[in-house]
């Protein structure tokens, strides 16, 4: 469901359809409080997005790449050189402090997803970096939530919640859309926990890992 399908359906969720008493401005942003809300439950591989480009100027010795809606942590950061030959990058604070001869290329990354790394490279060389973004939002009434399509009715279910408080409602909808919203989180749980999880556990006896045999496993 788009952001128009979402509205749509918040509003029949209400019986509110009146624009004079909930605009559309203020159920589009219950949606996205939503939307974030959901992000925030757990580290979802949804939430993942990768940059890949070449490396850019530097500044004082400082390389800088802004990745897009931010970030909450890098998963992972590799440097390529021409010759297919690739540098993982480690996280490190007071990149001021590296030195140009030193050989570990080391990163710094902010909330707001200004990612610097260090020492200044002399060579064409491409970076690629797996992250997890800060913020989700529908922006447009195009856009669709990245997860599942089952799952979309969440967000309507859960800003319904809140305009039903906006206009002081006295039935026990709110109890109801709030159970549904739990159950269809418990849903994402169960299908995101199981397609895509990687943590360990045990087998019988011999404590067999079965992220090295079953298909779910991805290494990080």
């Amino acid at each position: 469901m788009n952001r128009t399908a979402l509205t749509t359906h918040v509003r029949d969720l209400t019986g509110i359809y009146s624009s004079d008493v909930v605009s559309d401005t203020l159920i589009h942003t219950w949606i996205n409080e939503a939307y974030n809300e959901i992000a925030r439950e757990r580290d979802w591989d949804w939430l993942e997005l990768t940059h890949s480009g070449t490396v850019p100027a530097a500044v004082d010795g400082i390389h800088t790449i802004n990745l897009t809606n931010g970030t909450r942590r890098v998963l992972s950061a590799y440097i390529i050189d021409i010759n297919g030959n690739v540098e993982e990058m480690v996280q490190a604070p007071e990149l001021d402090h590296v030195e140009i001869s030193d050989s570990q290329i080391r990163y710094d990354v902010n909330f707001s997803g200004v990612f610097k790394f260090a020492p200044e490279q002399d060579t064409n060389k491409t970076v690629k970096i797996r992250y997890t973004r800060t913020n989700v939002e529908l922006s447009t009434g195009t856009d669709s939530p990245v997860f599942d399509s089952q799952f979309h009715v969440a967000l309507a279910y859960r800003a319904a919640v809140k305009v039903l408080a906006f206009v002081s409602d006295d039935t026990n909808r709110t109890e109801y859309y709030l159970a549904e919203y739990a159950s269809l989180l418990d849903g994402m749980y169960g299908l995101y926990e199981l397609d895509h999880d990687s943590r360990t556990f045990q087998l019988g006896q011999d404590g067999i890992e079965s992220r090295k045999y079953f298909p779910w496993f991805r290494p990080a």
